[in-house]
């Protein structure tokens, strides 16, 4: 008895039918993906945040935004810093044997934030994670609520132990933020977050040096709590100035007792004034927040 072959029609529906089924699987992929790029992105950030605590148990003193600490005596970065308390010792001894450039040419996968789509190059030298200049620089930290940090007039030093550096609460103050970790207009690149980039520079990993102005959203034209989703072409890469937030959910920061929140796009300015100030004595009254 001959077999019957199937007809053109009939792999018609076949081939249509998978391609259906393979337009509605690629969304549900891609929802979980993206979730899991945020679980690690919001693990890596808190791994820091522990890092910043576990720092502060050994030496009784948290590292400074940039300048010397412990073994460092030539000024390095805190992301530096933190290495031997974020499990990279082997890159922290590189670090003290080769010097700078050390950090800038390895890749650190506790630094960086999954859910950032403009690192390239496997994210060789960068760190998403950005450090509230406000909290880790003395003179920073006297800046008055609201005003710019004089960027150029930083002491480079860090006196105070967790609690002292934070009198409002660790549970209200931001030390850590996601930051885009390239910014471009088109194809041209201008400037990357580096792990060993100081406060001063583009290239620092730090934020909250600016006088916020107004809410967050994907546009500053001239200050805002952060810049909320904006694309590579607008990402504001200015020195210690902004977080940047990767999605609809908001920014992505850790708090000093290390709890791992999302920043509202509506949040209040006078609120986020507050929560990056450690030493404002200001009062979080917004249902946004």
């Amino acid at each position: 008895m001959k077999r019957r072959g199937f007809t053109l029609v009939e792999l018609l529906v076949v081939i249509a039918i998978i391609a259906i089924l393979m337009a509605l699987l690629v969304p549900a992929v891609q929802k979980v993906r993206e979730a899991a790029a945020r679980t690690q992105t919001n693990n890596n950030l808190r791994q820091l945040g522990i890092a910043a605590h576990n720092s502060d148990s050994a030496t009784k003193k948290l590292p400074p935004a940039f300048g010397n600490f412990l073994r460092i005596s030539g000024g390095a970065s805190i992301h530096v810093h933190l290495l031997p308390y974020d499990e990279q010792v082997p890159l922290y001894e590189s670090y003290l044997s080769l010097g700078p450039g050390a950090a800038n040419s390895a890749i650190v996968p506790p630094y960086l934030a999954p859910s950032d789509s403009t690192t390239i190059g496997g994210g060789v030298g960068i760190t998403n994670f950005a450090a509230n200049i406000r909290v880790f620089d003395d003179n920073a930290r006297g800046a008055t609520v609201g005003t710019p940090v004089d960027l150029t007039n930083l002491r480079n030093t860090m006196s105070l132990g967790l609690a002292n550096a934070m009198p409002d609460g660790t549970s209200n103050t931001i030390i850590f933020a996601t930051r885009y970790s390239q910014g471009g207009t088109g194809s041209t690149l201008y400037t990357s977050t580096t792990i060993e980039g100081d406060p001063t520079s583009t290239g620092g990993g730090f934020f909250a040096g600016h006088a916020p102005g107004q809410t967050a959203q994907s546009l500053c034209p001239t200050a805002c709590t952060y810049q909320y989703s904006p694309s590579k072409d607008n990402a504001d890469m200015s020195a210690s100035t902004y977080g940047h937030s990767y999605g609809a959910g908001g920014l992505s920061v850790c708090m000093g007792d290390c709890v791992v929140r999302q920043v509202n796009p509506a949040v209040q300015v006078a609120t986020w004034n507050t929560v990056v100030h450690p030493d404002d004595r200001g009062v979080i009254n917004d249902s946004n927040w």
